[in-house]
């Protein structure tokens, strides 16, 4: 997936539902109990298909076997860099809101989540760290960029 692999992503409440053809698994989603909120059930956290094909009404049908198996609505954020949320939409998701902007870190290639280096973590993770300085300022001190995003779209499929 573009936006990487989500953390616990195999803990006892994920449920991971596939597509295949022939044998080979063409699309996969993946949910599990709502992590930002307890008014919805389920979250879809992570959709992607073979790279290279685009699976018209997989996600449809993927959404389709989640229902017959597990009940409750179900959020997702849709990731405003990379995705419109029209394919939610399609499938009887409504857009309910926005999220700000948020950040990651970045340093040699790789890319790091925010909640990684909250500064009261700082001090055990940095070769260089200063108590006075901020979160971000240790982490430019240590060779790490803030990268920004858009924020996502938050989408919901309400209970049957």
């Amino acid at each position: 997936h573009l936006q990487g692999s989500p953390q616990n992503i195999t803990n006892k409440n994920t449920v991971c539902l596939g597509l295949y053809l022939d044998g080979e698994l063409m699309q996969i989603e993946t949910f599990r109990k709502s992590r930002y909120s307890s008014k919805y059930d389920w979250e879809l956290i992570r959709e992607c298909s073979k790279e290279g094909w685009n699976i018209i009404g997989g996600k449809s049908k993927i959404l389709s076997e989640f229902r017959k198996n597990y009940s409750g609505s179900i959020v997702s954020y849709c990731d405003k860099r990379f995705f419109s949320g029209k394919s939610y939409e399609d499938c009887g998701f409504t857009l309910i809101g926005e999220t700000p902007s948020d950040y990651k870190y970045y340093k040699n290639g790789r890319v790091y989540s925010r909640e990684q280096f909250m500064k009261h973590k700082l001090k055990d993770k940095l070769e260089n760290f200063n108590e006075l300085l901020t979160e971000t300022e240790n982490m430019l001190n240590n060779g790490y960029f803030k990268l920004y995003d858009f924020g996502n779209y938050v989408y919901v499929l309400n209970t049957l």
